[in-house]
């Protein structure tokens, strides 16, 4: 395995069997018949990377069908109904909190899938989500929060902190982030200011919003959505085990082809170096996934295909999801901070749950320290693993 000095990850070399070339042909360019394909492997391959609702959709019945069986076809559609429903249930939920908020007259800024939504960058089925994401200006957060409290939405947890308040369960079992600022981007007013978190207030007095079909709501400008999608899928959430990375790509891809998205314009948004690599990156795969065949570019792009090796390794290989919490810490063990880097993603490395239970009770030190010691040793095992793999 080589190492990139510039990107936090180190994943296993990428094989691209003719299973997995189906799949990524199939949810970003055109799918084809394969020849002779494994198609419990497609079928598998699809569910970890997240893909299966966005093939059913790109893709007509008697294609999937063709090219794999008609009993794969049906499970494909049976599965992006699903998330259909789900999208479904989250946009009447969506309504809801911005109905609230215009009676209060609190205008809010939609992120992530409540934004890709609003300004119909995706269809309904196309994308999984459990929870809302929306930016909210301070002074109207506790308001808001407090009024959806008492129309019946729980809170999931009692902590707040200085990023956004506790999340709200709905009735649905989705989830409602009321967010204070956008997490990991920042704004620059000139060449060398203090770079200054990006709030409700800046981002409308920088004219960076979009306007939705719901009241008084807004979204990010696509180059803000790029690059907040890039920074939270890599960079917060790059050594969370079971986090689906590939979301990533998708939302990237559908918002380049809504959007022209230059890597350049995102670069006053994203402070460090490691931030503006990533940005190209991964806007890089997502170009090279669109064409017919782009394993032959990703395998001479060195940091584009590094990014595409973590996103599908994170998902499907045992592995390198066990030594994630690991990958982080090695980086900084010239700093000194290994072992406290290391325990501090271990006592994080609970699998990515897109649904929090709002009953769920704390975990005892007494369980928390065995589960730290219990996931160190995984972790150090798979890492050796996946060395001893790279060597063979």
């Amino acid at each position: 395995m080589r190492r990139s000095p510039r990107l936090p990850f180190d994943p296993p070399r990428l094989a691209f069997s003719p299973e997995l070339r189906w799949v990524l042909k199939a949810a970003f360019a055109t799918a084809l018949p394969g020849p002779a394909l494994r198609v419990p492997l497609v079928v598998e391959l699809a569910r970890q990377l997240d893909l299966t609702a966005r093939i059913a959709g790109r893709c007509s019945h008697e294609q999937v069908s063709e090219a794999l069986n008609p009993a794969a076809a049906r499970a494909f559609a049976q599965h992006r109904l699903a998330v259909r429903a789900g999208n479904r249930a989250l946009v009447g939920t969506l309504q809801r909190v911005a109905q609230t908020a215009a009676t209060l007259g609190i205008p809010l800024v939609l992120l992530k899938f409540a934004a890709l939504t609003a300004l119909k960058v995706i269809e309904e089925g196309d994308r999984d989500a459990r929870d809302i994401d929306i930016l909210v200006g301070a002074e109207d957060a506790d308001r808001l929060w407090q009024r959806l409290v008492e129309l019946g939405f729980a809170p999931v947890v009692a902590r707040r902190n200085t990023e956004h308040l506790p999340g709200l369960l709905a009735a649905d079992r989705s989830i409602v982030e009321l967010e204070l600022r956008v997490k990991g981007l920042s704004l620059a007013a000139n060449s060398g200011a203090a770079r200054k978190p990006i709030t409700l207030a800046e981002l409308r007095r920088e004219n960076l919003l979009l306007p939705t079909p719901f009241p008084d709501c807004w979204t990010l400008a696509p180059e803000l959505l790029a690059a907040h999608a890039t920074v939270h899928a890599l960079l917060q959430h790059g050594n969370t085990p079971g986090y689906p990375g590939m979301r990533l790509l998708t939302d990237l891809s559908d918002l380049r082809k809504r959007y022209e998205i230059l890597p350049e314009a995102t670069q006053r948004f994203v402070s460090e170096q490691t931030s503006h690599t990533l940005m190209h990156s991964a806007l890089a795969v997502t170009e090279m996934l669109e064409v017919a065949e782009p394993s032959a570019r990703l395998e001479q792009e060195a940091e584009p295909a590094l990014i595409l090796r973590h996103v599908i390794a994170a998902s499907c290989d045992a592995d390198y999801q066990r030594s994630l919490p690991l990958q982080r810490a090695l980086q900084l063990r010239a700093e000194g901070r290994l072992l406290s880097t290391a325990l501090s993603r271990l006592r994080r490395s609970a699998p990515y749950r897109t649904l929090p239970l709002a009953d769920a009770p704390s975990e005892p030190q007494a369980q928390l320290t065995l589960r730290i010691a219990r996931d160190g040793l995984n972790a150090v095992s798979s890492w050796l693993r996946l060395k001893r793999r790279g060597r063979a």
